[in-house]
């Protein structure tokens, strides 16, 4: 049995780990709000856009990289690239003097380009998705100026009360109207996906068309004669826009993805064992020893690092160390030994050098922990005490809740196996199990919640005596997984 009874307990305080600057757990569109955006990066674990809600893009451009997404009905992310200002009317001609023609009147300015919609890319598991409009479209180019009209002619010489027959001015000819704006490009839309809650009527329509030219500027107006000349000429009309704007692309992937990828190079394990006690329990250090074979052979780890028969001390900074190696990393901690009885309602873990540490104390190491997934697989008597505590679902996997795997990989999750319920004493049967499991297994990707439900329908434990399971609540949606080799 891993059991004697000792009495010892030591309390470490609960830290929670706040998001770093620029990741935030949640953001929210409410409810039919409108809400303007104009950072260029959103990480966060939850994105949540509520019914009837519009986020507008006001920034260059936009990558959303959220673990989880849920999106209601009539929601609207809108990126749209900004008209092009229209083109100055041309300033009209000045009136000629006495007997001269017109002034003409100036040509009007062209037109602005219009804005390209700005690219967007989302990175995102869609744990609910009703259904999403995402406008890119490119801003119509602006219209060209109006030509300023042509001044009117002169009027006749008038000497001394006479009228110099001289006829009076021609009228100025009006300007040419300005050149037509181009309108801008739409832009470009990459989303990469999870479909955990896409269902026949979740919808999302992308529109990222290029924007409209504007119209060439109307020449301005001809300019009036003066008594007895003719009319000046209206304006030749402005160019239409040399060329156009170009289209988005839009991309989607399922996101199989670049995180089940690369996550083995941030994946580490940390094996513990202590065998070596007043009576020596040499299966252990074999079991131990396998585990170690097993995972280096079959999985994909940065580093396995075995520990043998750790004092307190050492144990103690084994597990505040691998607990702490980075918000990006994956750790997989096994501890195998002694359960102990520390007091009428409390339990730990017997070290080498007799001293024992209390579940409770190793249970804080893990809940301060600076890691993106971490699964804590305990082997001891009474190990389950460990998870007797009201910040841990010790909810059991099934068939119908387990996630695949690129539906979890990358979020934060910490996760308990132990060999038994609370005040039970066990074998070594779990271990074994494991050690057949994984030895077993031949999928890709292999999640801790997975593991666990192979363990106690595959293995032959027995119900009263198997392997219990738990998350704490505030990390409990992602999952360590094995990366098979």
């Amino acid at each position: 049995m891993k059991s004697q009874f000792l009495l010892s307990i030591v309390y470490f305080a609960f830290i929670y780990n706040s998001f770093g600057q620029g990741h935030e757990q949640l953001f929210v569109v409410a409810h039919g709000e409108t809400r303007n955006i104009d950072v260029t990066i959103t990480k966060c674990e939850k994105f949540i856009m509520n019914d009837n809600s519009t986020l507008i893009i006001s920034s260059e451009f936009w990558e959303l990289n959220a673990v989880q997404s849920e999106i209601g009905i009539g929601c609207k992310i809108i990126a749209n690239g900004i008209a092009g200002r229209n083109g100055k009317k041309g300033g009209d001609g000045k009136k000629g003097r006495k007997c001269k023609s017109g002034e003409r009147g100036d040509n009007g300015n062209p037109g602005g380009s219009g804005e390209s919609g700005k690219n967007i890319s989302i990175k995102t598991n869609f744990t609910k998705l009703g259904n999403l409009i995402i406008e890119s479209n490119g801003g119509k180019g602006g219209n060209g100026g109006e030509g300023g009209a042509g001044g009117r002619g002169g009027d006749d010489d008038i000497v001394s009360g006479k009228i110099k027959r001289c006829g009076g001015g021609s009228g100025g000819d009006g300007g040419t109207g300005g050149k037509a704006g181009i309108g801008g490009n739409g832009g470009n839309i990459s989303i990469q996906y999870g479909d955990e809650g896409l269902n026949p009527e979740s919808r999302i329509q992308v529109t990222n068309s290029r924007g409209n030219n504007g119209s060439p500027g109307e020449g301005g107006a001809k300019g009036k004669k003066g008594p007895g000349k003719s009319d000046g000429s209206r304006g030749r009309g402005g160019q239409p826009a040399s060329g156009s704007g170009i289209d988005g692309i839009v991309t989607f992937n399922f996101f199989e993805e670049e995180c089940l990828e690369h996550a083995p190079t941030s994946t580490y394990a940390l094996i513990i064992w202590v065998s070596n006690y007043e009576k020596p329990e040499p299966k252990w250090e074999e079991q131990a020893f396998s585990l170690v074979k097993i995972i280096e052979s079959n999985y994909k780890f940065a580093s396995i690092t075995p520990l043998k028969d750790p004092s307190y001390e050492e144990l103690q900074n084994a597990l505040t160390g691998f607990s702490n190696k980075g918000g990006e990393s994956n750790v997989l901690i096994y501890l195998s030994g002694h359960g102990v009885k520390l007091s009428q309602s409390t339990y730990g873990f017997l070290t080498s050098d007799g001293n024992k540490m209390s579940f409770d104390a190793i249970r804080a190491i893990v809940e301060k922990s600076d890691l993106k997934t971490l699964l804590f697989i305990l082997d001891a008597c009474y190990s389950g005490k460990i998870l007797d505590d009201s910040g841990i679902n010790r909810d059991i996997p099934s068939q119908s809740t387990i996630k695949k795997p690129e539906l979890v990989c990358g979020i934060t999750d910490r996760t308990f196996i132990t060999a038994g319920y609370e005040e039970q004493q066990v074998n070594t049967q779990m271990t074994e199990s494991l050690i057949k499991t994984l030895n077993q297994n031949e999928s890709t990707a292999l999640t801790a919640s997975q593991l666990f439900l192979n363990l106690i329908t595959t293995s032959g434990i027995q119900f009263k005596d198997r392997p219990s399971f738990g998350k704490l609540n505030i990390f409990s949606e992602g999952d360590f997984i094995f990366h098979h080799k």
